[in-house]
């Protein structure tokens, strides 16, 4: 018998955030934000579960910073792996700001999942034409 210790790690987003906003946006912010909590040291943690704390006073959050912060975890962990290690607490009680928080949130992991199906499309798609032309040549070498 033994026991496994999660580690829980609390990341509240108001440190990366503008005081002067409610929105995160931006590809290239959401990766200089992941690239500061050092996110892909956590993807390789089995041991950690982070929750992201969402503030209070945010009333959106952009595609754009939802894949550029997240999306790399997306290709580490696959999209399952992703929802048993990244949570979400959205700090902000008016029902209709969380609501609408939620759906971002929800596009989102649906987008981050799309996205990851077709790359792996493209790619099996890839290696199919690359082994039917491998066969192709392999059957002119051996006439």
């Amino acid at each position: 018998f033994s026991t496994i210790i999660m580690d829980k790690i609390t990341i509240n987003l108001r440190e990366h955030k503008s005081p002067d906003t409610g929105l995160f946006i931006g590809r290239p912010e959401g990766l200089a934000v992941r690239q500061n909590l050092n996110l892909d040291g956590y993807d390789q943690d089995p041991h950690a579960v982070v929750t992201f704390v969402i503030p209070e006073d945010t009333t959106a959050i952009a595609l754009s910073f939802y894949m550029g912060l997240l999306y790399p975890s997306y290709r580490t962990l696959g999209a399952d792996g992703f929802l048993k290690k990244y949570y979400f607490e959205i700090a902000n009680k008016n029902p209709q700001v969380r609501e609408g928080l939620e759906q971002m949130l929800k596009g989102g992991h649906r987008i981050a999942k799309n996205s990851l199906l077709s790359e792996a499309s493209i790619a099996n798609a890839s290696n199919q034409n690359f082994f039917r032309s491998l066969w192709r040549n392999m059957q002119l070498w051996l006439v």
